[in-house]
């Protein structure tokens, strides 16, 4: 059986059967950004492994930069655990979305802006990941700072 929600999608329903309320758990139409992080964290671990070389990923890394705080979703560190490059993932849909990547990396929200910010700073570059479309492209993007 289906259920509309209220974007007017239609999503699948799996009834559980309640004495109390009708319940339904509604199987993601979309895959979201901890699936993506998830595939993307296991390739670049892979890869780190592969290549011996003491770099490691870590997952939501918190970023002080001049008494601005941010997260990242991901950061590559060496040996030394120094910062390589972060990587912050987005679920991106042009049908849900209505607007291009480039929108997106031109616009200057707060999250854009304090990673900008971080950049010019550092010299550390933060990569994005729009979509498990994107997730060869990010990681040969991120090859040049692990190799």
């Amino acid at each position: 059986m289906a259920l509309e929600s209220k974007k007017k999608k239609v999503v699948y329903e799996m009834p559980v059967y309640s004495r109390d309320a009708d319940v339904y758990i509604l199987y993601p139409k979309y895959n979201t950004e901890f699936d993506i992080q998830y595939k993307l964290y296991t390739k670049i671990s892979d890869l780190c492994y592969e290549l011996d070389n003491g770099r490691e990923i870590k997952s939501e890394v918190t970023i002080l930069c001049d008494g601005i705080k941010s997260r990242v979703d991901l950061m590559v560190f060496n040996k030394n655990k120094e910062a390589l490059c972060g990587i912050e993932v987005k679920r991106f849909n042009h049908e849900v979305a209505g607007y291009t990547k480039e929108h997106y990396l031109n616009y200057d929200n707060k999250q854009n802006m304090k990673y900008k910010f971080f950049t010019r700073l550092t010299k550390i570059p933060i990569i994005y990941c729009f979509g498990e479309q994107d997730i060869k492209k990010t990681i040969k993007a991120i090859r040049k700072y692990i190799s």
